[in-house]
């Protein structure tokens, strides 16, 4: 896959004309927490998360999309799968002046008759709140996830941050820290 890259010129294009995100620049400037959060609703609302386009391709063709063709899906409203929604939105916060980061993970969904895990792609922001703090940005998921989730703060004991509950798209979930890069 090419190197994804965002240009500050096509953010402003999105934010502005595929978002219609008005104010976005002061929103940013005035509170950056907030603009993420608003960001995420705003995005999830124009950018569906679906499997029609990849279960529209012959099974022997589909892949994973390029970075080309992510953009494309995004600007068209078209969304997709965890993987565009969230590598976009990733460049999206970069081209902004965030420190963000593109992982992979596993959710693991654990219903009484139904245990399956499933892979998944996810952003990191570092230093949304304090320096030092991490945050999940995750607008590719199942059922839509509306604000920034702390999972590290240096203000805050570690403990207290594994006992934080989330409640999202009907969903009950919550991050815990095992080991040092580990959260489950």
């Amino acid at each position: 896959m090419e190197t994804p890259s965002l240009t500050k010129e096509e953010a402003v294009t999105f934010l502005s004309d595929v978002l219609q995100f008005e104010n976005w620049n002061e929103e940013l400037q005035n509170d950056k927490v907030e603009f993420v959060n608003h960001l995420m609703i705003k995005y999830q609302q124009k950018q569906p998360f679906q499997t029609l386009s990849l279960l529209s391709e012959d099974l022997n063709a589909r892949k994973i999309p390029t970075w080309e063709e992510i953009k494309t899906a995004i600007f068209t409203k078209e969304g997709g799968l965890c993987h565009t929604l969230n590598t976009f939105i990733w460049m999206l916060l970069k081209a902004l002046g965030y420190d963000v980061y593109l992982v992979m993970s596993n959710v693991v969904i654990n219903e009484q008759c139904f245990k399956e895990t499933f892979n998944h792609t996810l952003v990191i922001v570092r230093d949304l709140t304090v320096k030092g703090s991490l945050h999940v940005i995750d607008c590719g998921f199942v059922t839509p996830i509306l604000n920034a989730i702390i999972i590290e703060d240096p203000a805050q004991d570690e403990d207290s941050l594994n006992e934080m509950m989330y409640h999202n798209g009907g969903k009950i979930f919550k991050y815990v820290k095992r080991g040092s890069n580990t959260y489950v």
